[in-house]
């Protein structure tokens, strides 16, 4: 079986660089690491056209989201 392609972004977190360096890879997973350092732009590019598979946000960004009623987003802790 073909592993599914995810563009993930986030920034260069040394919890995440394993990631990024491809030391760490997570079975049956293509990913795309785009490296970005600026939150705000990960938050705003996810809000507007959900430009990645998975990203960085924060808990009170991602909290706001459904209170306004906006749930097509997962929260992973």
């Amino acid at each position: 079986m073909a592993a599914v392609p995810i563009t993930f972004a986030c920034g260069l977190y040394d919890r995440t660089l394993p990631l990024y360096t491809g030391e760490v890879k997570a079975e049956g997973i293509d990913l795309n690491y785009l490296a970005i350092d600026h939150p705000r732009e990960i938050f705003d590019r996810m809000q507007t056209a959900q430009e990645f598979g998975a990203s960085d946000m924060s808990s009170s960004d991602c909290a706001r989201h459904v209170v306004h009623g906006d749930c097509r987003l997962v929260a992973l802790p």
